[in-house]
């Protein structure tokens, strides 16, 4: 839902978009995602705390510019990972969407031009030009003019599947189909990490006690919660360029676009301020729940782990 109403161009006349019947097509993507979400929460969680150990002091303590910088560095570094996958389940998005016929825009009805006055002389007929404000300008034709329709040129909607979209899409467009919206990714990614870690940190650091001897530890519960809230803290400070990398991402996005300055110009210009904000709600779910279940899961095997370390399993003097 978040890609198809980030796709969706907003331009005057365009219909509002409908949510298609609950089916298989809601799970469209769903290979790429889970292969890219698996190695991504890997890579995020293993990377943000050897950097946050390496920059930590003798005390093992950290400070918020540190926590920011790992985060950074952590988005920088899963953007390798996230570029991709995302690329792949864009365009199979994408792909079913024009599958289902659904146009971009929707053209007005038919223009009705004033009727071409009846001439007893055959031949072609000259158009006196018409004065207005001292400016010379040829009249209209006459008659009716049909409005451009939208295509879709050069998409096959026959393509289905991980593999059959992977070849179609070194197929028509080589190596740069799989890194489109690189440098929007890597600065989604960076400021994803940013916020949500630094978020996460800082609610951790207040709800738990510098003087208890369990310090910086909670229950699988507690990280759900904040998994939750530093991911929607997330989504509001970086929805507009997670629009701009769909939209680059997309089949025809190499076309379209030249740049991702020139994309978010094109956007705020046709299609108005409001369209970086699309598919904030259906973005909000997702990274809300990945984000809680994420660090849910972290806290608890952190403190299994941890209570595990601690027990020694043979008595002294048997070891």
């Amino acid at each position: 839902m978040k890609t198809s109403l980030q796709l969706r161009r907003n331009l005057p006349g365009a219909a509002a978009w409908v949510p298609p019947d609950f089916g298989k097509v809601y799970f469209t993507g769903l290979s790429a995602v889970a292969i890219g979400a698996a190695t991504k929460a890997v890579v995020r969680v293993s990377t943000f705390t050897a950097f946050s150990k390496f920059m930590a002091d003798e005390d093992n303590r950290t400070t918020a510019p540190r926590v920011v910088t790992a985060g950074l560095l952590t988005g920088i570094t899963e953007s390798f990972i996230v570029v991709p996958f995302e690329s792949i389940k864009t365009t199979m998005i994408n792909r079913v969407q024009v599958a289902a016929g659904k146009p971009v825009a929707v053209p007005p009805t038919e223009i009705k031009l004033p009727e071409k006055p009846e001439t007893a002389a055959k031949g072609p007929v000259e158009t006196a030009p018409v004065t207005i404000k001292d400016k010379k300008r040829v009249a209209r034709p006459t008659g009716t003019i049909k409005p451009p329709t939208v295509h879709y040129g050069q998409i096959d909607t026959s393509v289905s599947g991980l593999l059959g979209n992977i070849k179609e899409m070194y197929k028509d467009r080589g190596i740069r189909a799989f890194v489109q919206g690189f440098f929007p990714t890597v600065t989604r990614q960076a400021a994803n990490s940013a916020v949500r870690f630094t978020t996460y940190s800082a609610l951790k650091h207040w709800l738990t006690n510098p003087e208890d001897s369990e310090y910086g530890r909670l229950s699988a519960v507690w990280g759900f919660g904040l998994g939750l809230l530093s991911s929607g803290a997330m989504v509001l400070a970086t929805q507009p360029i997670d629009v701009v990398k769909t939209r680059l991402q997309s089949i025809h996005g190499i076309k379209e676009y030249r740049s991702s300055l020139q994309c978010a110009y094109k956007i705020f210009v046709e299609e108005g301020v409001m369209t970086f904000w699309a598919g904030t709600l259906p973005r909000f779910c997702k990274a809300g729940l990945s984000g809680a279940i994420i660090f849910g899961t972290y806290e608890s095997v952190s403190n299994v782990l941890n209570a595990a370390s601690q027990k020694k399993p043979f008595p002294p003097g048997e070891e």
